[in-house]
């Protein structure tokens, strides 16, 4: 029979398929188990703690979606950032359901969103927008989910969490503002270019002002507040100023007598130029001024359906600032 020694304190006999020493009680074979956060999920299979435990790492997400979305929308301020930051806001949406759900790689899942936020406000940071604290929302992500994480550092990920988006809400809120891009040139009319104002766009029909198909001219609108305008210029039929541009008025859906307004005609239009009142068949109503130019009568008409005072003559003011001489 094989003799059973103790390796450790010489003890004998040894029980047969004893595991350790009676007398020393020291294991014969040493236990080694890695350090590890491993836990069981709801289904009883073995899982990295973020997948197991997503409550702290799927808020982070959902807030910072939250931050992305009011980044784009410049609720916070006039701002004008791109259509990927709401891109941004999805995917960090969709991450957070993949937690909760128990769906795909969750841990690198979120780091890869956090690396992602990284990268958008550096971007953001380069046309002009405010980066810091959206970047450090990103790097709070990336921290809590490195390696793998034990509970305390989730939950301190997700404080941090917490604070990164209020931080960013504050910058955001404080931060210098980026100008709206403006609107774009139109240069169809012959000698004449138009720059438009935010919230102005480009159409091809109008609801109130008619647009002459005999005359060289471009058309714009804005929704909100509503109102329209066109740019025409034709050859100078050699008339009276005043009796082409009553002419012209009547052909953009004018009536009455278009009296001459108070002020003086934007200086663009240069010395001897026309600003009349002008007043629409179905009600609106706003200015326009008219001059002969190297043998061309040009006109620049805005109007607006709002009844509140000066509404037609401010929109007016807004798109005049833009037109130039070419």
């Amino acid at each position: 029979m094989a003799q059973t020694l103790c390796p450790f304190c010489g003890f004998t006999p040894l029980p047969e398929e004893a595991e350790r020493c009676p007398k020393c009680r020291r294991a014969f074979v040493e236990e080694s188990m890695e350090p590890t956060n491993a836990t069981r999920t709801r289904a009883g299979a073995l899982t990295g703690s973020v997948t197991a435990h997503p409550g702290p790492t799927a808020a982070v997400l959902a807030l910072g979606a939250g931050l992305w979305v009011v980044r784009g929308t410049g609720a916070l301020g006039p701002t004008d950032e791109p259509w990927w930051t709401f891109a941004v806001a999805a995917l960090m949406v969709g991450a957070a359901a993949m937690l909760m759900a128990n769906v795909g790689p969750a841990k690198h899942l979120a780091g890869a969103m956090g690396l992602l936020e990284v990268l958008a406000a550096g971007l953001a940071a380069r046309d002009g927008g405010v980066a810091a604290a959206c970047a450090g929302h990103g790097l709070v992500l990336v921290a809590m989910t490195a390696f793998e994480p034990g509970r305390l550092r989730l939950t301190l990920g997700a404080v941090a969490g917490v604070a990164a988006v209020a931080a960013a809400l504050v910058q955001l809120g404080l931060g210098p503002r980026r100008a709206a891009a403006p609107g774009p040139a139109l240069t169809e009319v012959p000698g004449w270019s138009l720059r438009l104002p935010p919230g102005w766009v480009s159409v091809k029909q109008l609801k109130q002002l008619r647009l002459p198909p005999d005359r060289a001219g471009v058309a714009f609108s804005r929704d909100l507040p509503p109102a329209e305008g066109v740019l025409i210029s034709a050859p100078a039929t050699g008339a009276a100023l005043e009796a082409s541009c009553k002419e012209a008025l009547a052909s953009l859906n004018a009536v009455g007598p278009q009296p001459k307004a108070d002020v003086s005609a934007p200086p663009v239009f240069g010395a001897g130029a026309e600003l009349r009142e002008v007043k629409l068949v179905e009600g609106a109503a706003g200015r326009a001024a008219c001059a002969v130019v190297a043998g061309r009568l040009v006109l620049l008409a805005v109007v607006s359906p709002e009844e509140s005072p000066g509404a037609g003559a401010a929109a007016f003011e807004a798109v005049a600032g833009g037109l130039t001489a070419r």
